[in-house]
């Protein structure tokens, strides 16, 4: 009887050993939550600086094969006009719109050259226009 007694203490060892309770579950539950929950933060975040980053990257791309489109132009004398256009950089659609700005700038013997003022914003988003300025066959 003794050993019955052993046997049926260890099997009820066994069994109260054998899963996790209720309690422990809800607290795996709670921090696997948090951690996932700051996970998926910090992969948005992520996503937004780099699309972001790409945004302004590819429009410093536009704007420099317009600066580049303006020193030839301005190397051949011919005139460069307010224009509005779509342009497509890795599947991306820009509108880009050029405006002439003339101003008084006493730069060597030419009193009046003109500032070219590129406003370029991407069709599918709000995310805001980006403004660059130039001379025409310069930059700064």
């Amino acid at each position: 009887m003794n050993r019955e007694h052993q046997s049926s203490e260890f099997l009820n060892f066994a069994i109260k050993r054998n899963g996790f309770t209720v309690l422990e579950v809800i607290v795996a539950i709670f921090i696997f939550g948090c951690i996932s929950a700051a996970l998926v933060k910090t992969l948005s975040t992520a996503d937004r600086i780099r699309g972001r980053a790409s945004f302004i990257s590819e429009t410093t791309i536009l704007a420099q094969n317009e600066a580049e489109r303006l020193r030839n132009a301005a190397s051949f004398k011919t005139e460069v006009l307010d224009c509005t256009y779509i342009a497509t950089v890795n599947s991306r659609s820009y509108s880009v719109e050029r405006r002439i700005i003339d101003i008084e700038t006493g730069i060597l013997e030419n009193k009046n050259i003109p500032e070219i003022e590129l406003a370029i914003k991407t069709e599918l988003s709000d995310s805001g226009y980006i403004y660059f300025r130039f001379l025409q066959g310069f930059s700064w």
